[in-house]
């Protein structure tokens, strides 16, 4: 049997990309499967030749088409007529491919039956300075329903995908008069006709800049059409042949939670019609009370939204703010990462825990368990916890006798804890880890945090942490890895042993039995040590 290594077009559309291309270019030159072409298509940029100089600098590296401009999707068509390659996979200019993404994705479809199957995967978001902001996890997609999945949620990266060139020859090229949702209109026509498959591993990185097209109002119109236009493929008999009675009205519950605000009441009344004659239809007893929820939940957001708009800035804030808190000051910002905006819009993308698929329930089984034992073993009558996150896992840790203090950096969600979990034994207080005083703990439970930071950062904190007069630290550490990389736009591992870090033998090592990337992590541990060896 022969060995499965077709070609693969990497083609990157470009305008006005000197900021970026060149760490695009480097990434997908730098894929440890081999057999690809990159195609460099220049839509027409008007930035005296910078865009064209950096493309041109490659050589026969690459492939490089120059047209006229004419938009993200002519760009991608014409890449796609030009390709050579059996599947095409797609690398936006100001976007970065980890090394091994081509690779993972043959490997799967080398074992695959059906080799004209769209993967996608899970991909981070970093800012202008490639600094990490957070992980998109798209494993909870239903991937037996693409259609509903890619109208409900919108959830895949298109850089993440592989695309097998059979689907435009089936489903056509990227629509010309999109310019912001081209590519969500084609992966869902892609969806009736072709099977989507969900393949662990980051496979992209995602900037995110004040540039990009999709922050416009012309954006915001394109999502109408897009709904109205493709609510067809959701139809009810579509819905039949794929669920249960009860789990269709489930999904029109979704929808209509969904489009429940002013901007798409135009999709919000589509849906509730076509609810509301399936429903009907089928004389289901609670059709008419579903109605009624509906226009409820729709007039009681707008009532809301209304209100919360006219209420004036200062008010806001009097409300938002957490009295018993210390105000955050120019000392408390993140050093590279915007925690705050991480924060407030879920970035790190777990259903269950804002602070990330790490502090689930099913990632913390063994330390919950564990930790108490070892508070009683060292005497830990105080503990102090940064970032404490959300407190999702922590709160169910036997905190009996031990006053824990948790810190962090977000001013909402440190509010948010205060007012859901705040005892007489247990506080929550703004705090920054690099910068700001401390308060003594007999431990300093840092946990999922020095991954996160640069080494210059990472080891601040270590000497703010002796600083603060605890006894011990017990932090994250990866005790199998060789070397350590400093954080160049992505969240790494870290061996704490290892430099710049150096730390001694640690005194306990807890492993954390750590499931996540399909057990790449685990080795991923908790390792205690004595701040005074430090």
């Amino acid at each position: 049997m022969s060995e499965f290594k077709p070609l693969i077009s990497i083609i990157i559309p470009v305008y006005n990309g000197s900021n970026y291309m060149r760490e695009a270019i480097d990434s997908a030159l730098a894929q440890t499967y081999k057999n690809f072409e990159v195609i460099v298509v220049n839509d027409g940029s008007r930035d005296n030749g910078k865009t064209l100089e950096i493309a041109k600098s490659y050589g026969d590296q690459i492939r490089l088409i120059d047209k006229q401009n004419g938009g993200v999707a002519t760009a991608l068509n014409t890449g796609i007529q030009a390709m050579n390659g059996e599947y095409f996979s797609w690398l936006s200019h100001d976007d970065v491919y980890p090394a091994d993404k081509l690779s993972k994705q043959i490997e799967f479809l080398e074992v695959l039956p059906e080799k004209d199957t769209i993967l996608f995967g899970d991909f981070t978001i970093i800012n202008e300075s490639s600094d990490y902001m957070g992980t998109i996890s798209t494993k909870n997609i239903d991937t037996r329903n693409m259609t509903f999945e890619l109208y409900a949620s919108q959830c895949i990266h298109g850089c993440t995908l592989l695309v097998p060139k059979k689907v435009f020859q089936t489903t056509g090229l990227f629509r010309t008069d999109l310019p912001t949702t081209q590519d969500y209109d084609l992966w869902l026509r892609a969806s009736l006709s072709f099977p989507f498959h969900y393949l662990p591993g980051i496979f992209t990185h995602s900037r995110q800049h004040a540039e990009q097209g999709s922050r416009t109002m012309k954006h915001r119109q394109e999502v109408l059409e897009f709904y109205l236009n493709n609510l067809k493929h959701i139809s009810p008999s579509w819905l039949e042949e794929r669920y249960k009675e009860d789990e269709i009205t489930e999904k029109y519950a979704i929808l209509l939670k969904k489009f429940s605000n002013t901007e798409l009441w135009q999709v919000f009344c589509a849906v509730l019609k076509q609810a509301q004659h399936h429903l009907t239809f089928k004389k289901t007893s609670n059709a008419v009370w579903f109605v009624i929820r509906a226009w409820i939940t729709f007039y009681a957001g707008a009532i809301v939204g209304a209100i919360k708009r006219m209420i004036p800035l200062p008010i806001k804030n009097i409300f938002r703010r957490n009295l018993n808190a210390p105000r955050q000051n120019a000392g408390n910002k993140p050093a590279s990462l915007d925690f705050i905006n991480i924060y407030k819009k879920n970035i790190f993308g777990s259903k269950e825990s804002r602070s990330g698929s790490g502090s689930t329930m099913e990632q913390t089984a063994h330390i919950r368990a564990i930790l108490p034992d070892l508070f009683r073993e060292f005497g830990i009558k105080s503990l102090l916890d940064v970032p404490c996150g959300d407190f999702n896992w922590m709160q169910h840790v036997d905190l009996s006798g031990v006053h824990y203090i948790g810190g962090d950096i977000v001013p909402q969600l440190i509010e948010k804890n205060n007012q859901a979990f705040s005892t007489q034994n247990i506080e929550f207080r703004l705090l920054n880890i690099i910068t700001d005083d401390l308060p003594m703990s007999d431990v300093i439970l840092c946990r999922d945090c020095l991954v996160h930071l640069k080494f210059e950062d990472g080891l601040k904190a270590i000497q703010n942490f002796k600083r603060s007069g605890a006894k011990y630290l017990l932090t994250t550490t990866f005790t199998d890895r060789e070397q350590n990389e400093d954080l160049f736009g992505i969240w790494r591992t870290l061996n704490l042993q290892k430099a710049p870090y150096n730390l001694p033998v640690p005194i306990k090592i807890i492993n954390e039995k750590c499931t996540e990337g399909r057990n790449q992590y685990t080795d991923k541990s908790l390792g205690l040590w004595s701040l005074k060896d430090i």
